[in-house]
């Protein structure tokens, strides 16, 4: 078990109000080291079927397990090793914070924006980290570049509207007869 000392003292404050129990994982680790790479998602879902007792624990372990060998038995018995392998350094490398009974820690949050971000950016994430994004008018969220307004454009003599998905017609170009 290891201590949630380090924790800003705004988290503490938080878990212990919420009587949660904090676990830790350096799925990664893991995932390198059992030859895994970077896919972490058994690794997580160990964790998962660990901790929110769905089924138990030993149950959960073996079905995943036996998930494995019918997923990736088509892949090689090598990857089913590796998978299972996860699997097993998952449970040795999970660990519980120990979740303080009053506030220790002397930290605050680190900002949650670059210091050198204009002012409409600052203030509209500060209410949204600060999980008040319901007190924010739809206006802050213009349009994107992942969202761009459609733009008209001349096509066979028919008007169209470009978009970034594609070509669309408007729903006012009824066909005349």
């Amino acid at each position: 078990m290891r201590s949630g000392t380090r924790c800003p003292g705004p988290v503490q404050d938080a878990l212990i109000k919420k009587k949660l129990k904090f676990y830790v994982i350096d799925a990664l680790s893991v995932a390198k080291a059992t030859g895994m790479g970077a896919r972490i998602n058994t690794i997580m879902q160990t964790c998962f079927f660990a901790l929110s007792g769905v089924l138990p624990r030993e149950e959960a372990i073996d079905r995943i397990k036996y998930t494995i060998k019918k997923t990736y038995g088509r892949k090689g018995e090598e990857v089913v090793k590796k998978n299972i392998a996860a699997v097993d350094q998952t449970l040795a490398n999970l660990f519980e914070v120990k979740v303080p009974a009053k506030v220790t820690s002397t930290k605050e949050l680190p900002a949650p924006f670059a210091a050198d971000a204009p002012k409409e950016i600052a203030d509209t994430l500060g209410v949204i980290y600060g999980n008040r994004g319901e007190e924010l008018p739809v206006s802050v969220f213009n349009a994107t570049a992942r969202s761009r307004p459609a733009r008209p454009a001349m096509r066979n003599g028919t008007w169209r509207w470009k978009s970034r998905c594609g070509t669309r017609r408007p729903a006012s170009s009824a066909a005349s007869a």
